[in-house]
Formats: structure tokens, C-alpha cells, sequence
């Protein structure tokens, strides 16, 4: 099963209204999130985890980034990554153009109030 969301709150509203979402995964389902942190509902992915409802989760992206739920931290059958799913040269390139780009238009903005 693959469920593909974005971030934000509407997604979490929706994270926490479908928790049968993670249980219909069953004991041998792994729920994999390198999307946003958001997406799940981290209080009922413990929970889930703890009764065996799944058998383990991978989390590159967490609701309180950088800090993923204590219970998380503890458990064997979870594989925890620092936010690293945009570590691409290509990815990380695009970021510093768009980083320059802005910085080039903060300075014409600047530089065009001093002239007024």
C-alpha cells in the first residue's frame, strides 16, 4: 500500500483522522515516511509499534523536526535518518541557485530604495 501526501495541516488532520491508515497495514507491514513529518501521526505510530499492530517504520522526517518521539528512539524494529531525503547534488544545487537568486533581488530591492 502506498500513500502519497504532502505536509501541512491540512494533511495532518487527515493523518490523525485515518490512524486505521497504519493499523491496515497489519503485523507485517512497515510504514516508510520521507515525506513530511506531518503526514503521520507519531503518538498513534508508537502506539501501533508497541502493541505489534505493525512490524516497524522508517522516518527520515518527524512532526518536531529535529526531534522524533522519545518512544521512537528506543525501539529496535524503527530506523530513524536525520532529514536527509534532499541530499542530492542536484537537489542541493537547485536549493543554493534559488538561495542566490533571492539574495540577488533583496539587494536590487535595497539598492533601488537608496536610489529613491
Amino acid at each position: 500500500m502506498m500513500n502519497r501526501m504532502t505536509g501541512g495541516p491540512k494533511v495532518l488532520l487527515i493523518a490523525r483522522l485515518r490512524v486505521e491508515t497504519v493499523a491496515a497495514l497489519g503485523p507485517a507491514g512497515w510504514l516508510i515516511d520521507v515525506a513530511r513529518g506531518s503526514v503521520v501521526d507519531e503518538a498513534a505510530l508508537v502506539a501501533a509499534l508497541q502493541s505489534g499492530g505493525i512490524a516497524g517504520a522508517g522516518l527520515d522526517v518527524f512532526a518536531d523536526e529535529p526531534h522524533p518521539h522519545p518512544a521512537l528512539l528506543a525501539m529496535d524494529h524503527v530506523s530513524l535518518s536525520p532529514h536527509v531525503g534532499s541530499a542530492t547534488e542536484e537537489t542541493r544545487a537547485a536549493m543554493g541557485a534559488m538561495m542566490l537568486a533571492s539574495v540577488a533581488e533583496a539587494l536590487a530591492q535595497f539598492s533601488s530604495s537608496l536610489s529613491q
